[in-house]
């Protein structure tokens, strides 16, 4: 929790690309010194940083990938990162079931993370970023580079003089911050119910990963099949909201999942009570991760790390909570299965409220996230990118190419008055 704000902010102020990889250092370094903890206490304080830095590697991770790309592939961009996510979730079930001493399983899954750090030539700082702090220059350079690996002609200029005005007077302006998600009416009312999304679908899905020993299976097997339907959710996530959008997409998965934990209530432990469940963990997983996509592109860029990190931070609430609803179980088993059930199909329907996103241009300024879905919105890029393909279209003819004709060719050997010059020469 206090890494989802923390790094969030600290991305929006000092860049995403020194904040990734200050990140892996904390989740690398941090990860080595846990397996060597002299006691519990010391445990703890170390497990606490440890999970600060690896949410957030994540979080800025997820920031850089979905600022690069555009709206066609910001689907995949996004939710791919979550398909790599579940692969890891299985990879340590394999992992844990053959190393069962915590020590030698805490060096074997953080040692590597230094590895990382071999990247950091090849990863660039996000353009979107660079552009909203006023350094056109340096965003030029990555795009023009990013253009000549996807063999992607640009215009020449990349940014009119008015365009690096109008940047540079942004960057001048008071920097964004968390209550900028709560200082317009539209904003504040998306930021709480992204807020309340997130923090269902955190309290769902490690409600549902906590429960997997009680499935009466081998935990190891249910913690890898639990890990593989996140995959099917994922999957079934990028067909979904690529082909049906992002609001009836995640209300979809939400009212699945919802629905399945209430089925579940009925249902005794067995086969289809596991089916069932691993039916409403795929489902939330892929909700989830539909939900990281979708806050991402609602939030405009001088708020969306901040944005995206608040509603992290508030998801933590919903993982703080999950286990203590769990325990509700021991004095009225349906409890949970009830709470998880109708928290999440209210998140369903109150996710008809947002607006979709589809092929839609993200919003730059906050200005434009409170008008961002509106038919407003649409005007106004409609309108820039009609301005922007005129400005390509004119092309200026080097003096070189120009050749004198005298005036009597023009004008059939005729004298010319000023009169007749206006009328018969307009080139």
């Amino acid at each position: 929790m206090v890494g989802s704000i923390f790094f969030g902010v600290l991305a929006d102020k000092i860049g995403r690309y020194p904040t990734l990889f200050i990140c892996l250092g904390v989740q690398a370094g941090v990860g080595v010194l846990v397996a060597f903890s002299p006691n519990y206490w010391v445990y703890i304080v170390l497990r606490f940083f440890q999970a600060a830095g690896n949410k957030a590697v994540l979080q800025v991770a997820f920031i850089i990938g979905v600022e690069f790309v555009g709206p066609k592939w910001r689907t995949v961009a996004g939710i791919t990162i979550q398909i790599f996510f579940a692969f890891a979730y299985m990879l340590l079930a394999i992992i844990a079931y053959f190393v069962r001493y915590w020590r030698t399983l805490q060096l074997i899954i953080s040692a590597p993370l230094f590895l990382f750090f071999l990247l950091m030539p090849f990863v660039p700082e996000s353009a979107r970023w660079l552009l909203s702090h006023g350094d056109s220059k340096k965003a030029e350079k990555i795009i023009q580079k990013v253009a000549k690996v996807n063999k992607r002609k640009l215009p020449d200029p990349l940014f009119t003089e008015e365009e690096i005005k109008e940047q540079e007077a942004v960057s001048l302006e008071p920097k964004a911050g968390i209550f900028d998600l709560f200082r317009t009416p539209v904003l504040r009312w998306r930021t709480i119910n992204f807020i309340y999304n997130w923090m269902v679908n955190n309290m769902v899905y490690y409600g549902l990963t906590y429960s997997t020993g009680d499935l009466g299976v081998n935990v190891y097997l249910n913690f890898f099949l639990s890990g593989a339907v996140e995959i099917v959710g994922y999957l079934c996530a990028i067909f979904a909201i690529e082909f049906f959008g992002r609001r009836p997409s995640i209300a979809t998965f939400l009212f699945i999942g919802g629905s399945a934990c209430l089925i579940n209530i009925g249902l005794p432990i067995g086969t289809w009570n596991t089916v069932v469940a691993l039916t409403g963990k795929s489902s939330i997983s892929a909700s989830y991760a539909i939900v990281y996509v979708y806050s991402a592109e609602c939030f405009p860029t001088p708020v969306r790390s901040i944005g995206v990190g608040t509603c992290s931070m508030m998801a933590r609430v919903g993982a703080i909570i999950s286990p203590l609803i769990l325990i509700l179980g021991d004095y009225y088993y349906p409890a949970p299965l009830i709470i998880f059930g109708t928290t999440t199909i209210l998140a369903g329907f109150l996710s008809f409220l947002l607006p979709e996103t589809r092929g839609k241009k993200l919003p730059e300024t906050v200005e434009e996230g409170e008008i961002f879905g509106t038919k407003v919105y649409d005007d106004k890029i409609a309108a820039d990118e009609a301005k922007k393909k005129e400005r390509d279209d004119i092309t200026e003819i080097p003096l070189d190419d120009v050749t004198e004709i005298p005036l009597d060719d023009i004008n059939d050997g005729k004298a010319h008055t000023n009169e007749a010059f206006e009328s018969d020469n307009r080139v």
